[in-house]
């Protein structure tokens, strides 16, 4: 209550590092580094007694009593890496304890969990104990460290019907890790076993093809072979002078093969153990051989024990036959010798793994230059070199069949080999560090793939080919039937339907001719705004993808700003703004939006250019004309004749393009004064441009038109108007055909005009001479200079035609 010291206990010499309190919360338990433990009496904070641990004590617990008064007990963990049940008071001694194991982990905590006991070892295991046995039940591993080696245990085969209706043993995983302890894991439960008898880190393993024994290669210079069954070490192989680095069975008879840092490999034969399974023996080694000028890193032994491939730091591999000399152990026989075939040469760096292949006379090869070669058994020549990996390639396995190999390496990744085509079909990324360890193993119809890595992580990849076919199958059915709705719809004018057949196809073609259509139907943008209202989450950004899609080309740029016009209008701002990746999709609309902007103000302009040049065409006929030519329309559309008006721009008189001219010898006189005074005004004109070049004459035409204004006599003035409107219907006959009928009309009024007053035109050309001050009258022999004459009116440009 006061939250104050009441007192202190100061008997221990060390750090105390555990405590407990008895079930009745009277006597207090300590134990310490200084490897005591201490009975306290908390009513009188009095030592009861003090006993020797032998051990630093890192943990207690009080075990459960079923009476009030019976005795109390409790359990130890230290550093021995042993429990110890204890019991008594004031001379509390040892009930029950673990046997000793060598190398055995220091424990550093102990909780109580119900009925079992949780040790935590010193690296990182959590240990589950039965609190009335003090047995061990369950291991949990909690880290792993760097991963160096892994390999898959296949059960056992049953040998009772028992076992055989109970599905045999459970497949279990060696692992090997930066320690010197072996975790055997069970592989439904990941419940673990640890395996300790190595002094130093753990380099290699390797499982026996029935399942039954575990070797493995340490930096202790020794080989040791493992029970899978009962976790205990069964031999120890004792020779090499450097750390073991590959160790490798024999698949049909009994002997090991193990390579050194000493660039030996030795040959061990394991007859033994069928003698001695309960104790630990020493094979002999059968063979040695100094195989390389380096480490040797890897081993590998053919499926007919006929062959024993090796690699090597020294960039080689070399192959060894086996010689066998006649020993017989239980009917098997056992390799007496190796006599190298081979030396195999290609790699730029070290060899880190080599694998025979399961049906094949061909082998692998893992090297640090980045390349996996695969090598004949029969010519030793190379066959392939499989070029992906960007780091040092650590592990290479065939697979089941021998057509695809898999390999791992440093750059943290697993790829899987086509042999037939050289080609890595698939790459898998699950690991952040190098992958040293890898292995191949069969889950029912399909292939496992294990992996480890010095990131601490084990991985299991199952094989998902027959899923993902049987997927893409679906898929396919699914799509063909949406296909089929959609053309259904589309037929049958039923866009909603259609929209949603699209949506499901997820292919932005088929949405963009089923947007076009339904824009090209009555009421097309309100019927697309109120399809679009219902669709939200991957719908929606689909949509906005496509349009995204469209709008990089001016020919669907249209559609796609259509769609998205839509798509705005029919979604609230909050429900735009949730759109995941809504941003970067509108920045790649604005580049290419704001390119077809430009490019339709251009075409404007262009339009505006047009249409200003068909109006200034359209001034520059006269105002009687244009009388004429409305009377003209409404006489051409009573007619069977094709009107003027029904050529091409440019080509209907040949002035006012697509204006109808008729020429009528019988106009009015206001008509026939306005064609007077453009007649004069175009001869002024003629003759300042004449004047302006130097010539000493003018051409006819302007003579001809100056002469209409000088003569006062009505018949003349009617006959030069009609002769010019010759000329204009007459240049509009060549250009049209539809033109020629008025042409000829015209043609013969002048005709009949030019024969009455033709005198009178002499006169006055030759009035008009004098009157410029030429005294000589230009011979025929002259050369006539033909000017060319402009006239301006309201602000557009007409030539004067020559005569």
């Amino acid at each position: 209550k006061s939250k104050g010291c009441v007192g202190v206990l100061s008997e221990h010499a060390g750090l105390p590092a555990a405590l407990a309190l008895s079930n009745d919360g009277k006597v207090l338990l300590t134990g310490g580094r200084d490897q005591l433990i201490n009975v306290w009496d908390l009513s009188e904070l009095s030592l009861i007694a003090s006993t020797a641990a032998l051990e630093p004590v890192e943990g207690l617990h009080v075990l459960p009593s079923e009476a009030a008064d019976s005795e109390l007990r409790f359990v130890s963990a230290g550093g021995n890496g042993r429990l110890r049940m204890w019991a008594g008071t004031a001379q509390s001694s040892i009930v029950q304890q673990q046997p000793a194991v060598e190398g055995q982990v220091a424990l550093v905590q102990l909780v109580g969990c119900g009925e079992q006991l949780l040790a935590v070892t010193e690296d990182h295991n959590l240990l589950l104990h039965s609190s009335a046995s003090l047995e061990l039940e369950r291991c949990i591993v909690g880290y792993n460290d760097e991963i160096t080696d892994l390999k898959h245990v296949p059960a056992p085969a049953p040998a009772s019907v028992e076992e055989v209706q109970g599905n045999g043993g459970e497949t279990q995983l060696a692992v090997a890790t930066n320690s010197d302890q072996i975790r055997l894991f069970a592989m439904p439960s990941m419940g673990c076993r640890l395996l300790t008898g190595h002094s130093d880190i753990v380099l290699g393993l390797d499982v026996s093809a029935d399942g039954t024994l575990i070797a493995s290669a340490s930096k202790d210079r020794t080989a040791c072979v493992w029970s899978a069954e009962s976790a205990t070490c069964l031999a120890r192989c004792v020779g090499h002078v450097e750390a073991v680095g590959a160790v490798v069975f024999s698949r049909r008879a009994s002997f090991l093969v193990s390579g050194s840092k000493d660039k030996t490999v030795k040959v061990w034969d394991l007859a033994l153990l069928a003698s001695s399974a309960a104790t630990e023996v020493s094979p002999r080694a059968a063979a040695t051989a100094l195989a390389h000028a380096k480490d040797i890193n890897a081993l590998a032994i053919s499926p007919n024990d006929g062959l024993v491939l090796s690699g090597s730091q020294d960039r080689t591999l070399k192959v060894w036959g086996a010689r066998d000399v006649g020993l017989k152990s239980g009917g098997r026989g056992v390799l007496g010798g190796l006599v190298e075939l081979a030396t195999l040469s290609g790699h730029k760096r070290g060899v880190w793994a080599v694998a025979f292949s399961p049906t094949d006379k061909v082998a692998a090869s893992a090297s640090g230059d980045m390349t996996v070669k695969v090598w004949s058994m029969s010519s030793w020549s190379c066959l392939r070199t499989l070029e992906g990996h960007t780091a040092s390639v650590l592990k290479v396995h065939f697979l089941l069949d021998g057509s695809q190999l898999v390999s791992s390496g440093s750059d943290g990744l697993i790829k899987l080999w086509t042999l037939k085509t050289s080609e890595c079909v698939c790459t898998l990324d699950g690991h952040e560090d190098k992958v040293w360890a890898l292995d191949v193993c069969t889950r029912g119809s399909g292939v496992e793939l294990l992996s480890g890595s010095a990131d601490s992580t084990i991985v299991r990849w199952r094989d998902v080919t027959a899923d993902e076919q049987q997927t893409a199958k679906q898929e396919e059915e699914v799509r063909l039937q949406h296909e089929e709705v959609l053309r259904n719809a589309m037929a049958a004018r039923h866009f909603a339907a259609a929209f949603d057949a699209a949506m499901h196809l997820r292919q932005p073609r088929a949405l963009r001719l089923v947007v076009e259509a339904l824009c090209a139907s009555p009421r097309g943008d309100e019927t697309l705004r109120e399809t679009l209202v219902g669709i939200d989450g991957d719908a929606l950004v689909h949509c906005l993808e496509c349009v995204r899609t469209w709008n990089t080309t001016a020919q669907h740029s249209l559609t796609a700003h259509r769609l998205l016009s839509a798509v705005v209008r029919s979604h609230s701002a909050e429900q735009l703004a949730a759109v995941p990746h809504g941003k970067q999709l509108v920045e790649a609309l604005l580049s290419y939006t704001q390119r077809h902007f430009e490019r339709l103000d251009r075409l404007l302009l262009a339009s505006r250019l047009v249409e200003y040049t068909l109006t200034s065409m359209r001034t520059l006929l006269p105002a009687s004309v244009e009388r004429d030519a409305d009377a003209t329309i409404a006489d051409a559309d009573s007619s069977s004749a094709p009107p003027l008006g029904a050529l091409p721009l440019g080509f209907a008189g040949g002035v006012g393009g697509g204006d109808k001219i008729d020429v009528n010898s019988d106009g009015d006189e206001s008509a026939r004064e306005g064609d007077l005074a453009v007649a004069e005004e175009v001869a002024a004109q003629a003759v300042a441009c004449s004047e302006a070049l130097g010539e000493d004459a003018v051409s006819d035409d302007a003579e001809f038109l100056l002469a209409q204004r000088w003569d006062a006599e009505g018949e003349v003035a009617a006959g030069e108007s009609a002769a010019g409107s010759f000329k204009i219907a007459a240049r509009g006959g060549k250009k049209s055909r539809g033109a020629q009928a008025t042409g000829v009309s015209a043609g013969r009024a002048g005709k009949r005009a030019r024969d009455a007053s033709s005198t009178a035109v002499g006169r006055k050309k030759d009035a008009a001479r004098a009157a410029r001050g030429s005294s000589t009258p230009r011979s025929s022999s002259t050369p006539r200079a033909r000017a060319v004459g402009s006239g301006v009116r309201n602000g557009a440009a007409l030539s004067a035609p020559s005569q």
